[in-house]
């Protein structure tokens, strides 16, 4: 049975603790392999960027709402961009041409797009019912 076998015996003590990767990073120096390696842990602390057309989506989106009280043809034209844009940003996703963090973006714009669509031609129904029925 040696010292290291019985649990109660006190092995010896080292007077430093080897060098590790810690160590190598606070004296500037390659850690033994000549390399930095990647040990599996590390995030990239910035994301992938933002496709313009997804955030144009969004913003299409967002303005078509209250642009269809502008006699809805800018919210139409704004509402239809926003979904051919998300509609772009969501084929580029599944191609992987644009990161994932891009379909929220897409599909909200998308969704306001719609929204405004409905508003300006729920706007102009009513704006021809007028019309017609005004001149009776």
């Amino acid at each position: 049975m040696s010292q290291y076998d019985d649990p109660y015996t006190p092995g010896p003590t080292p007077s430093a603790p080897p060098p590790g990767p810690d160590d190598a990073w606070e004296q500037g120096n390659p850690p033994p392999g000549g390399q930095w390696q990647n040990q599996g842990h590390y995030q990239d602390p910035y994301p992938a960027p933002m496709p313009g057309l997804a955030i144009a989506s969004l913003v299409l989106g967002i303005v078509s709402l209250p642009l269809c009280m502008c006699y809805g043809c800018p919210s139409l034209i704004c509402g239809i961009l926003a979904c051919i844009f998300g509609y772009m940003v969501l084929g580029q996703i599944k191609q992987g041409a644009a990161p994932p963090n891009a379909k929220g973006l897409s599909i909200a714009g998308m969704i306001c797009g719609v929204v405004g669509i409905l508003l300006s031609g729920l706007l102009w129904m009513i704006l021809i019912l007028g019309i017609v029925l005004g001149s009776q």
